[in-house]
């Protein structure tokens, strides 16, 4: 059975970039299971998420994190507070440079471009201050003007329009 670990903001995050992918993956077979930095995360119109992991510097519950075939960063403004999060980057790493599938969508895969994941990478995301074209332009990653792609062993969306696109372009990588 794969398995896929699902990034949620503590709060704000964007409910239906989680509920969708979230139901996709669950009727393929896919096991969920979700981490943030807190036990509840709640999203931006007051659903709420009990996660089943809370990031810490456990060692221990920080190789059960990389034991999945792939990570997903779910969208909405509360992801960007993850963006100095060096354990979350080191995570998204590790899982970038072992060949797992890196996914994020919304304001999600401007973390991907702030850690250097999406160098030479073909992208997209939420350009809602018109600035993400710049962002991966000094990056060196690849930004196209899609709802979604897929490219290497990555999965970039541009938000909640792009849900049903997102989860099955990450279930045909599975």
């Amino acid at each position: 059975m794969k398995k896929v670990l699902v990034v949620l903001a503590e709060k704000m995050f964007r409910e239906i970039e989680y509920i969708v992918p979230r139901a996709f993956f669950e009727q393929n077979g896919i096991e969920i299971k979700t981490v943030s930095s807190s036990f509840e995360s709640v999203g931006r119109f007051g659903f709420k998420v009990k996660n089943d992991f809370v990031f810490s510097d456990d060692l221990d519950n920080l190789e059960m994190l990389k034991g999945f075939d792939g990570i997903c960063f779910i969208g909405g403004v509360g992801s960007l507070d993850f963006m100095d999060n060096l354990l979350v980057k080191d995570l998204a790493k590790f899982y970038f440079d072992s060949g797992k599938i890196v996914s994020a969508i919304c304001a999600a895969p401007r973390l991907l471009l702030n850690w250097g994941i999406l160098n030479g990478v073909k992208c997209t995301g939420n350009d809602w201050d018109k600035n993400f074209g710049s962002l991966s332009n000094d990056v060196g990653a690849i930004y196209e003007c899609k709802d979604c792609i897929s490219d290497k062993n990555v999965v970039t969306a541009n938000g909640p329009n792009a849900s049903e696109e997102f989860a099955l372009e990450i279930i045909k990588l599975l």
